[in-house]
């Protein structure tokens, strides 16, 4: 399916334009009027930052010169690390769409998260993907950003672990009603092979990265002011 319909439309935060996925986002700042022109302003008149609606705080780039520090190599490196699971774990999730919306009703009916909570979640890694390559391509952090981003992903790891979880756990409830006789030790390690085909462990390990990444960029950006 194609990524640019699937991630749904994205708002432009220099001009305002709504653009289809991330890849339709991606071509338009390449040219964007509204982002020329914070680059020709930016040594004349400073800027508000700008801030949508569950999105991570990023400012413009005269602030990031005021206020962030340039990328030292090892700094370069953290970026890179950071955004090649995110870029995984998008794509992951943006594969699990089509899924999502069939089984939607069944989500519904019975209280799960649905194909729209699903979707906003994809919203979110979307932005924090975005955040971290305009990081990668100006090799300029701001002082607030590494933060911002450190707690959206906190806040993403833990809904999507949590929602995964729940449905590896109404996977094992289903296939333990159907054996009976078995004792705890079984069904505990029945329990963890559910987790892992459900890729729990894994899911939470490429996320605990990103934080972590995160989080060392955030005390470096901070050392360094």
């Amino acid at each position: 399916m194609n990524e640019s319909t699937v991630d749904g439309p994205l708002k432009c935060e220099d001009c305002g334009k709504v653009c289809q996925g991330i890849q339709g986002i991606r071509g338009h700042r390449r040219a964007c009027p509204g982002r020329n022109q914070v680059v020709r302003n930016q040594r004349r008149e400073p800027q508000e930052p700008v801030v949508e609606p569950a999105q991570p705080l990023v400012h413009t780039p005269n602030q990031q010169i005021a206020l962030g520090s340039r990328l030292s190599a090892e700094g370069v490196d953290v970026v890179l690390r950071i955004h090649e699971p995110v870029r995984a774990l998008r794509e992951q999730l943006r594969d699990s769409l089509p899924i999502r919306r069939l089984s939607d009703p069944i989500a519904r009916a019975h209280n799960w998260p649905t194909y729209d909570d699903w979707f906003s979640l994809g919203r979110n890694v979307v932005c924090l993907e975005l955040a971290v390559e305009r990081i990668m391509q100006q090799a300029h952090v701001s002082r607030d950003d590494p933060w911002a981003l450190h707690q959206l992903a906190i806040t993403v790891r833990d809904q999507w672990v949590s929602w995964r979880r729940e449905e590896a756990y109404r996977t094992w409830n289903q296939r333990s009603s159907q054996r009976h006789g078995e004792d705890d030790e079984a069904r505990g390690n029945d329990l963890d092979e559910v987790l892992t085909d459900f890729g729990v462990p894994e899911l939470e390990a490429d996320w605990n990265r990103v934080i972590g990444g995160l989080r060392w960029l955030t005390a470096h950006t901070r050392a360094t002011l």
